[in-house]
């Protein structure tokens, strides 16, 4: 059903809380995973360095999947990172995106707008968004932020697999 599925990142933990998520379910459907980081277009002499930081980040994020057993292929784009996360699930041909969302003061929100809301409505793909901000408060140490319990995982996941399946008996892909 899923074959591979999208995962942005930028560099913060926040970002990451996605990604056991998008690990869990790639699990149980067989899936491989595609990290992505977007950078917006840095000026000036340190552009060099920059891409190196970012490649070399974007390489731990996956590492830490492989030792799951997951295939995982990463991609570092430069631009809008809305417009870029939906233009590499179109390039990578993703069944499906998994991203978390920082949950943001209304008025922020309001005049500078979410990129997870960008993404959901600009996508024709199932978008999964992890509420960082909501695991971060119930987390008792840096550890267990990262990781949610088993059980939680687990009935998220059975959500998730069943939205997945009934969005994809709705509207189903159009053939390229």
């Amino acid at each position: 059903m899923l074959k591979r599925i999208l995962v942005p990142v930028d560099g913060t933990a926040g970002s990451e809380k996605a990604v056991p998520y998008a690990v869990e379910l790639a699990k149980a459907l067989g899936s491989e995973i595609v990290v992505c980081r977007v950078v917006t277009a840095p000026a000036g002499p340190n552009t060099s360095t920059v891409s190196i930081d970012v490649a070399r980040y974007v390489s731990r994020v996956a590492e830490r999947i492989r030792e799951d057993g997951l295939v995982v292929r990463t991609l570092v784009c430069t631009g809008e990172p809305a417009l870029e996360i939906n233009k590499a699930a179109a390039q990578w041909n993703v069944d499906a995106i998994v991203m978390a969302t920082r949950s943001r003061q209304r008025l922020e929100k309001l005049m500078l707008g979410s990129v997870a809301d960008a993404v959901v409505r600009d996508s024709r793909l199932p978008v999964l968004l992890i509420s960082s901000r909501r695991q971060l408060k119930r987390s008792r140490s840096a550890d267990e932020a990262l990781v949610p319990s088993g059980q939680a995982q687990a009935a998220s996941l059975r959500r998730v697999m069943l939205k997945l399946a009934v969005a994809e008996v709705r509207a189903p892909r159009p053939e390229a």
